[in-house]
């Protein structure tokens, strides 16, 4: 969007509209499998299950929020 002479507002908002979606719907998909490991008796397993959720989860917000404004802030144009 940048290259077509697109603001960087907009740009990053046009950006979230697109592929937003499909990345929030990619973390809750992985989120919930390793949440299967939530229900294990072996305490590594589950640990596991739940720091890489967390982490999913983290990330997927920062993606979100972090990602855009930093990139509206630090734009070169």
């Amino acid at each position: 969007e940048r290259r077509e002479g697109m603001e960087a507002r907009p740009a990053a908002e046009k950006a979230l509209i697109t592929s937003g979606r499909a990345m929030v719907i990619s973390t809750l998909m992985l989120v919930s499998g390793l949440g299967v490991y939530l229900f294990s008796n072996f305490r590594a397993v589950l640990d596991f299950g739940l720091f890489g959720g967390w982490t999913l989860l983290v990330a997927l917000v920062l993606d979100l929020v972090l990602t855009p404004v930093l990139f509206v802030r630090f734009d070169r144009r």
